[in-house]
């Protein structure tokens, strides 16, 4: 018996070593230093590849940066300059997306999807990219200690200043009250131009029949819909929305006789221009139903959908 007992607390010390070692090791990992050096911030855009069958961009860097830095990449879509594109300033807006990734064999990349453009059509046109790296005690920590200042990331990465050879240009500031750093490198503008025209992503919202919603809303949830109608009732109100001043406008329209949506709309500009009684046509999503209270009283449930642009006729 005692030799079982003498046996036990071997196995219990040499365990209680190795949980002692992991720890140990754990905390050495935690306390490394990434040394920074004058090409550590390099970055050269290697690839800007659009597949309009899946609706799919990839973008890939070469960059200096050390593998498992956490960066930013970020898009801002536009369509070419030109009249008929006015109404469609929201479409691109609501493209804009800030897709998080990590530096890995040199390289910085992330294939956003379909998915991730909410099944919206991306247009051909000029793109400007953005790569940011954040810094703070749990986002590349080890950047964080060594940059403090602007001062301290030119005295490690001199070439940051714009010129032919390095056409990036950079801004150096801090966040939340100094408790987050970010660094920001702007490319030229890049153009895309085997997405979308105009009439490819007008043709992509479908016009449906609105029995079919209002019999079944959950079913049409997420699909690319058309509406043209009349504004019955129009409400809107400023708000921050993802950290950007937003209007928030919100809408029933009347599509048939007694045909009525409930429509939401986002945008920098609101529904400049729009009011009761204008027939107006509308893209966007069906996001299944709302309820609503009648001045009478009665609950009501419409079908909605979220507006991307709109067009008054």
């Amino acid at each position: 018996m005692n030799k079982f007992f003498m046996v036990l607390l071997a196995c219990v010390l040499v365990l209680s070593g190795c949980a002692t070692s992991t720890s140990d090791t754990s905390m050495q990992t935690q306390e490394t230093v990434v040394e920074l050096g004058e090409t550590s911030f390099d970055l050269s855009l290697a690839t800007f590849e659009y597949d309009k069958e899946q609706n799919d961009l990839l973008i890939e860097y070469d960059t200096g940066l050390p593998d498992q830095t956490e960066v930013i990449i970020g898009i801002n879509p536009g369509f070419p300059s030109g009249d008929q594109y006015d109404n469609y300033g929201n479409y691109t807006t609501n493209l804009m997306r800030e897709v998080h990734t990590i530096v890995k064999d040199g390289k910085i990349s992330y294939n956003i999807t379909d998915q991730e453009f909410g099944t919206y059509k991306l247009p051909s046109g000029t793109y400007y990219l953005r790569v940011v790296i954040p810094m703070s005690e749990t986002k590349n920590p080890s950047f964080y200690q060594q940059i403090e200042t602007e001062e301290d990331f030119l005295a490690i990465y001199p070439n940051a200043e714009f010129s032919e050879e390095q056409p990036t240009e950079y801004s150096f500031f801090d966040r939340d009250e100094e408790v987050e750093r970010w660094i920001y490198f702007y490319d030229e503008s890049i153009s895309l131009e085997n997405a979308h025209s105009l009439d490819e992503i007008q043709n992509s919202f479908t016009k449906v029949d609105y029995r079919e919603i209002d019999k079944n809303p959950s079913k049409f949830e997420g699909e690319r819909v058309e509406f043209t109608g009349t504004v019955l009732e129009i409400h809107e109100s400023r708000e921050s929305l993802e950290g950007m001043l937003n209007y928030h406008a919100y809408l029933r329209l009347d599509v048939g006789v007694n045909d009525v949506v409930y429509v939401d709309y986002y945008s920098a500009l609101g529904t400049d221009g729009l009011y009761e009684d204008d027939v107006v046509t509308l893209q966007g999503r069906m996001t299944g139903s709302e309820t609503y209270e009648s001045v009478a009283g009665h609950q009501i449930t419409i079908p909605s959908m979220e507006a991307m642009t709109f067009v008054k006729q």
